[in-house]
């Protein structure tokens, strides 16, 4: 994690647990492997924008992935 708002060089924060409200999340699942990951979030990625416009459903956050 890295913050250079300051318009100085980055740093690096220690990691903190930060409690957030629920929201909820549009999900495309997938078996890929790591180096198929950036095809995958290319595609995935798209098709979620291009679904959710058709239902209206405005993106008001940025995208995430969750790789386990």
């Amino acid at each position: 994690m890295s913050d250079s708002a300051s318009g100085g060089e980055p740093t690096t924060a220690a990691p903190r647990l930060v409690t957030t409200d629920p929201v909820s999340t549009a999900v495309v699942r997938g078996i890929v492997r790591t180096a198929e990951l950036p095809d995958f979030f290319d595609s995935s990625f798209g098709t979620l924008s291009e679904v959710l416009a058709t239902q209206g459903v405005a993106i008001v956050g940025p995208a995430f992935a969750l790789y386990r």
